[in-house]
């Protein structure tokens, strides 16, 4: 393997183990997508097992982790996207979850929110250059819509809002971690972005933990 992209501190050279903490951080979203596995198979019922939308979010998550585990081990570009196609389609899955069974809204309201975001992501995506933020711009409109998310589940009373307030502490920190990554390399050899996986495991989980306290739990509870 001579022609590798090199995008962290952690990898200095070419080879499959380049990115050894990179690789291994990656374990905690196998890990975490399984205990929402779990509870899902403790919590579904009749009702709740035609959640297919649940169910694909916990397989996403699932893959987030092997993608992410493929991009730190072989460093190419078909890898990246491995990466980054299991992201997109949960946050995009998420996203539309949340507003349907979360919040409840109808079909217009929840697909002009929809659009919404993807009209701020695209707007921030081509206004500020790929690199700033060490590549945290690609996340920046996820942020901004899960400030409004963890403030209207707040403002609301809705179930579960301890998780989405943890969610948003949580990946405020983890995108701290990704940022400094490639600033630090003469501190820090190792650099950051193994934190970054370790923070973004836990907010995927309080992210599942909170859409199903709303849907599955509450369906739960109806049918008792």
């Amino acid at each position: 393997m001579t022609d590798y992209l090199d995008h962290y501190c952690e990898r200095i050279a070419p080879g499959l183990w380049g990115e050894p903490l990179n690789l291994v951080s990656n374990l905690a979203f196998i890990i975490a997508a399984v205990v929402v596995w779990r509870i899902y198979l403790r919590q579904r019922n009749k009702t709740t097992d035609r959640f297919w939308d649940i169910k694909l979010l916990i397989a996403l998550f699932f893959a987030i982790g092997i993608g992410s585990g493929l991009w730190h081990i072989f460093a190419t570009s078909w890898s990246l996207k491995a990466d980054t196609i299991p992201i997109l389609l949960f946050i995009n899955l998420y996203l539309l979850s949340c507003l349907f069974r979360v919040f409840s809204l109808s079909v217009v309201a929840g697909i002009s929110i929809f659009t919404a975001y993807h009209i701020v992501n695209i707007s921030i995506q081509s206004t500020l250059p790929a690199d700033f933020l060490n590549g945290s711009i690609f996340y920046l409109p996820t942020w901004l819509f899960l400030l409004g998310i963890t403030f209207f589940v707040w403002q609301l009373k809705l179930a579960g809002h301890h998780y989405y307030i943890n969610t948003l502490i949580l990946f405020s920190i983890a995108l701290v971690f990704r940022t400094i990554d490639q600033s630090i390399c003469d501190t820090i050899a190792t650099g950051t972005h193994f934190i970054w996986h370790l923070l973004v495991a836990g907010t995927l989980y309080l992210l599942m933990r909170g859409l199903l306290i709303n849907t599955i739990t509450d369906t739960y509870k109806a049918q008792t």
